[in-house]
């Protein structure tokens, strides 16, 4: 059985409507800079190849990574179902696309990470050698314009919050008339796979919170490999990643309008950084190279 063509255009307009509201949330901005703390060899590699890091996720430092979305997508449907007397043709196709999503995992995320903080502490310590690093501040604006096949995603950290979010989708949903034919399903699954997605890649644990994450994501389906899969040894480990080439223009130059050289640098950092950005085509006067005014004992 197949839906009056006008019906299904507008079933397919409503669920896009939902998943871009829905989506918008996490992507509205940022306006202003982006930071991204490394040490220096982290650095002096983003200069020079124009290129930023994507790493699969499994290996960053947060541990409960995409898993902390899934199984809170979960929670929130079962006690959405438990509140029901009993489930609708709609819910039921709710309920299998969720197992899909949740349960049976099927992609890979690679992500590079940013904050909204120029100069935090806390990040010092944790990304950038124990604040003898740098935090690299990008346009974010250009930064995203020519970042490929990643998409920006603001990272959402109030678990209240995460859960009104996931209910309020699952409400929409489930209030489609029930009536519809089978062909709908597939356009129910589109739109969840969309919103719960972004979802999974962007919810985070608070204790997070405050580092203000934005992050760049690229999903890709497990069975192949990642095109421009690359990998790395870090502390004893085979690190995957693949590269974001965010360059503007024909050299190898990303949109970099600042460095901030962590409070634990040794005295001539900022005047090598400098150099180092002369070298690799930066102009002076669209990077500002300045150093932590924060006090550090490494």
């Amino acid at each position: 059985m197949r839906m009056p063509e006008e019906r299904e255009e507008q079933l397919r307009e409503r669920l896009a409507l939902l998943a871009e509201a829905e989506i918008s949330r996490n992507t509205d901005g940022p306006h202003g800079p982006l930071y991204h703390y490394t040490g220096a060899e982290g650095a002096l590699g983003i200069a020079s190849s124009g290129e930023i890091w994507a790493t699969d996720s499994e290996y960053l430092n947060d541990p409960s990574e995409i898993f902390y979305g899934r199984d809170l997508i979960r929670s929130v449907w079962r006690d959405f179902k438990r509140s029901k007397k009993e489930s609708s043709a709609v819910e039921d196709v709710i309920d299998s696309m969720t197992s899909v999503l949740c349960e049976k995992w099927a992609f890979t995320t690679y992500l590079t990470c940013f904050s909204k903080r120029q100069n935090d502490l806390s990040q010092w310590r944790a990304y950038s050698d124990s604040g003898t690093g740098y935090s690299l501040g990008f346009d974010s604006a250009r930064l995203i314009a020519n970042a490929g096949a990643f998409h920006l995603l603001q990272v959402e950290y109030h678990l209240e919050r995460q859960q009104e979010r996931i209910s309020s989708f699952f409400r929409s949903l489930a209030t489609i008339e029930e009536d519809l034919p089978d062909t709908s399903a597939r356009y129910i699954c589109e739109c969840m796979e969309e919103v719960l997605l972004t979802f999974i890649v962007s919810f985070k644990n608070q204790a997070y919170s405050e580092e203000e994450e934005w992050r760049l994501v690229n999903l890709h389906s497990n069975g192949t490999l990642a095109p421009g899969l690359e990998f790395r040894a870090t502390n004893g480990r085979i690190v995957p990643h693949v590269a974001v080439a965010a360059r503007e223009g024909d050299k190898p130059l990303l949109p970099l309008v600042s460095v901030t050289v962590g409070p634990g640098a040794t005295r001539g950092a900022v005047k090598s950084m400098e150099q180092a950005l002369t070298k690799f085509g930066y102009s002076a006067d669209a990077v500002d190279v300045i150093s932590s005014n924060i006090p550090f004992r490494s």
